[in-house]
């Protein structure tokens, strides 16, 4: 799956959550649901990403046009934050922090219904993408990882051998 494809699902799914608040959120979540025609779905959504060089470059409004030709009514808003981590969270304590977003380090994962719409159940959603066993809450799906990380290292043993 290419970054296109994953900007235009997180954005997609963004786009059509509701009720996703801040402090006044719900324990329980909503449900992301497709609209039976996209081409009727119009407004404005904002995008928050650490990724700076990707919104001054222009890489971004390329995601933007890809989305615009499933979404041509809804403009898309990329807000780049140096500080992600920091801005964001104090940013989830309003009701109005993005509605495409990362989802930050300091949201505990059984809070992920408070402040994220679902994405689907996991056992659907595992059909098609890998890693929603790391955003699943009660069997649903809240974010969905474009790409999967492995602590570690690589060394050649014979180096380290000689180094002793």
């Amino acid at each position: 799956m290419n970054r296109r494809t994953v900007l235009a699902l997180a954005v997609g799914a963004a786009l059509l959550a509701s009720g996703c608040t801040g402090t006044g959120g719900t324990s329980k979540g909503a449900d992301a649901e497709a609209p039976d025609d996209p081409a009727k779905v119009s407004g404005t959504i904002t995008v928050l990403t650490h990724r700076t060089d990707l919104v001054q470059d222009g890489t971004m409004k390329k995601y933007a046009a890809e989305f615009s030709k499933t979404y041509p009514k809804v403009k898309v808003e990329f807000d780049g934050i140096t500080d992600y981590e920091g801005e964001v969270k104090i940013r989830m304590n309003t009701e109005n922090y993005g509605d495409v977003l990362m989802i930050p380090g300091v949201i505990e994962k059984k809070d992920y219904p408070r402040f994220f719409a679902s994405l689907g159940s996991q056992a659907e959603r595992s059909k098609k993408y890998r890693f929603t066993d790391y955003t699943t809450v009660g069997g649903k799906v809240y974010g969905q990882s474009p790409l999967g990380a492995v602590p570690g290292f690589i060394y050649n043993k014979k180096v380290w051998q000689e180094a002793g």
